[in-house]
């Protein structure tokens, strides 16, 4: 599925405000989905009572991961290896992980 512009630009809005609270790779089926708790305030109304939303993403080609020991945005930070089933951990556990 193609996504328009606006689609594009409201994804990229809620994926800067969200916390990453779930994922899942499956590798044999070629999927990937990221699930995400994002800020949202209808138009009318409160904001829903659950943040979460999933983003199922097909094809999957590949998985591509910076971990450091450090903050995100420090260059000189150790990369450290990883697996996808630490990746996968590691988010579910919230340690640090930035989407």
């Amino acid at each position: 599925m193609r996504l328009t512009e606006e689609q594009i630009s409201g994804l990229n809005v809620a994926c800067n405000e969200a916390t990453w609270v779930g994922l899942q790779i499956n590798q044999e089926q070629s999927w990937v989905g990221v699930t995400l708790a994002v800020l949202s305030l209808p138009v009318e109304g409160p904001a829903p009572e659950d943040p979460r939303i999933q983003l199922i993403l097909q094809p999957l080609i590949r998985v591509c991961a910076s971990y450091r020991n450090g903050l995100w945005n420090d260059e000189k930070a150790e990369l450290l290896p990883i697996t996808i089933q630490q990746l996968e951990r590691k988010v579910l556990e919230g340690q640090g992980l930035v989407w």
